[in-house]
């Protein structure tokens, strides 16, 4: 059995130009996958399988710090991990590392294409490829598929994707989906299968489309193959190779020129979805349900939560406004003020009720706009929202950072009064894109400060949704205060 295995984690090689067209980014290792970068989700997977020397890659000058820790171990093997050789299955990957230690010989993992991105090589072999691969980095990939002869070779497992062109690409960004409230999310060549025990909600999303009017069907994809049994629900839709737009937006991956053919499309969506007014007498009701009570209900559950404790220390000692009540207040009045300034009559209109990032597959190459996980009806009247809340939805990704915060792209930090602050990582566009969304509210009569102080309940309002991370928790505690703050107007 062999006694150590060093993992080199390749990722000095910059993204396959068809990759590279659907996000910006020059390395793999730097992919976003399940809210961390590939290659620390790699490093923390072979920790995982109980191998910790893991080594990456992305200069020459780290190449020849490994090949040295090599040489010091000859009696070891080394795993050449190629990082445009992403796992997925994690289980599958464990079994398969316990496997090849007992093996002690030179092995490889080829896909169909004859790539080899993953193998184990005694130190002796592994320090001669790493070498050639040192005087010609250019050529890794070659050399590995062409150069290296191993005794053993592993073909279509199916524990892993390789990322070098859009469609496996795009195939492995298919796993990133979060289950959110389905138990499983089931893939084949050409439907994804989502299936869950919350029965009303599946058959409600199942159903919406078919309330839809005809003209707005085209923005949508169109469940099929409904089943209901007594203990879970599923429907099934078309796997198309398209990305979200979350994964575009946190990867930077939209010109200027881009995301405003995307936002025209959007506000197409929205200006075009129809309309019903609402009597003045049921105006404060209206808007009561929306903005403030599920807002209170939320925060109230959130006090229920076990790691509300530390959270709330947090806000009390580290914070201006102490307490989350006291927050949830600061809300309420600003919320109020703002309405009466602007004189606000809600409208209701046919929305998507969830119109975040995630939930808009984009391809910018054609247009293409396809709007998924509505928030689902079991009658015509369910389909409407306030006719704010999708725009509001939206803002939360754009103007509130929602999809850096929920991918990790954050940091809390303490100044020397020990008041916390939240610090987003730099996003190089992000500031031509949200003018570009406030030329846009603009010009189809949508009010700014509105728009904002309703972001603003969504981000109160998902608190308790994500408590499973409470350092997320603290960071849209933080960015709720930030909006409260930034919202033109006096309180």
């Amino acid at each position: 059995m062999i006694n150590k295995l060093i993992c080199i984690y390749l990722d000095h090689q910059t993204v396959s130009p068809e990759v590279g067209t659907i996000i910006n980014v020059n390395r793999y290792g730097d992919i976003l996958y399940k809210k961390q970068k590939l290659k620390l989700y790699h490093k923390l997977l072979y920790a995982e399988a109980g191998e910790s020397n893991f080594i990456s890659i992305s200069n020459p000058d780290q190449l020849i710090s490994a090949l040295e820790d090599i040489r010091l171990h000859p009696g070891s093997f080394v795993i050449i991990h190629h990082s445009s050789f992403a796992v997925i299955n994690k289980e599958q990957f464990k079994l398969f590392i316990e496997k090849i230690k007992y093996l002690e010989t030179d092995l490889s993992v080829a896909d169909f294409d004859e790539q080899k991105p993953f193998m184990m090589l005694n130190s002796k072999t592994a320090i001669t490829t790493l070498e050639k691969i040192y005087k010609s980095p250019e050529s890794a990939d070659f050399i590995l598929e062409h150069e290296v002869t191993t005794a053993e070779k592993f073909k279509l497992e199916k524990f892993y994707k390789t990322l070098r062109n859009s469609v496996e690409f795009i195939e492995f960004l298919h796993t990133n989906f979060e289950a959110r409230f389905f138990n499983s999310i089931e893939k084949d060549e050409l439907y994804i299968t989502k299936r869950s025990d919350k029965l009303k909600k599946i058959e409600n999303e199942y159903q919406y489309y078919e309330f839809l009017p005809d003209s707005l069907k085209v923005f949508y994809l169109k469940p099929t193959d409904f089943v209901k049994t007594d203990q879970w629900c599923s429907y099934k839709l078309e796997k198309l190779n398209i990305p979200d737009v979350s994964i575009q937006w946190v990867h930077n991956s939209f010109t200027n020129k881009q995301f405003s053919i995307l936002l025209n499309k959007l506000f197409i969506f929205l200006t075009r979805r129809p309309i019903k007014t609402i009597k003045a007498s049921e105006s404060a009701q209206v808007i009561e349900s929306f903005y403030v009570k599920k807002v209170d209900e939320r925060i109230q559950d959130l006090k229920t939560k076990p790691e509300f404790t530390a959270i709330a220390e947090i806000v009390n000692n580290s914070t201006s406004y102490k307490n989350i009540d006291n927050l949830f207040e600061q809300y309420r009045v600003k919320l109020n003020t703002i309405l009466k300034k602007q004189k606000y009559e809600p409208v209701l209109a046919l929305s998507h009720g969830d119109l975040c990032a995630s939930n808009m597959l984009y391809d910018k190459r054609i247009d293409m706009l396809k709007l998924i996980d509505p928030r689902g009806a079991d009658t015509h009247e369910g389909l409407y929202f306030d006719s704010y809340y999708d725009v509001a939805k939206l803002s939360h990704s754009i103007m509130g950072d929602y999809d850096l915060i929920n991918n990790g792209l954050f940091d809390l930090e303490y100044d020397n009064n020990l008041q916390i602050s939240l610090k987003l990582d730099l996003m190089p566009n992000k500031a031509t894109y949200q003018e570009q969304f406030k030329i846009m509210l603009e010009k189809h009569d949508y009010n700014y400060e509105l728009v904002r102080i309703f972001e603003a309940s969504l981000f109160l309002s998902m608190l308790p949704l994500h408590i499973d991370n409470p350092k997320k928790v603290l960071a849209f505690i933080l960015n709720a205060t930030n909006i409260l703050t930034e919202i033109p107007g006096d309180v």
